[in-house]
């Protein structure tokens, strides 16, 4: 066997599955599906690095956590953000990624239900500090 049969045969399983799963869509559909959230990740991280003092009182606007924590949240997000993401289109240790990305999008839904059943209508902050309702 050469070198190169060697490499696909290694490194199949963790691309396409089990042999019999090689023409499966799940692998292709996940990996589509995680870029598509990871591209969504990047761009409202990136967006929030633009202006962080902004991002920081939008946090602080949801009247969740301190104000203190609230700064430490909108100071860190961003860049979390933006790691997951790119960790999800590069596919490195894609499923702990994806995890961490379901985690960041559960805190989003929680933070913003937690305002709607307080009967609040704040800006999301969701792609930076401008993001409207």
């Amino acid at each position: 066997m050469t070198i190169g049969g060697l490499f696909v045969a290694a490194t199949w399983p963790f691309l396409f599955g089990n042999r019999a799963d090689a023409g499966s869509l799940i692998p292709w559909t996940a990996y589509l599906g995680g870029s598509l959230i990871a591209i969504v990740l990047v761009v409202a991280g990136i967006a929030k690095l633009g202006n962080k003092q902004q991002f920081s009182r939008t946090v602080e606007n949801y009247n969740i956590v301190s104000p203190g924590t609230a700064r430490m949240i909108a100071a860190v997000l961003p860049e979390v953000e933006v790691f997951v993401g790119f960790l999800l289109l590069i596919k490195v240790a894609f499923v702990f990624a994806g995890a961490l990305a379901g985690v960041l999008f559960c805190l989003f839904a929680t933070a913003v239900g937690t305002n709607l059943a307080r009967g609040r209508r704040i800006a999301c902050g969701c792609f930076g500090p401008s993001e409207s309702k």
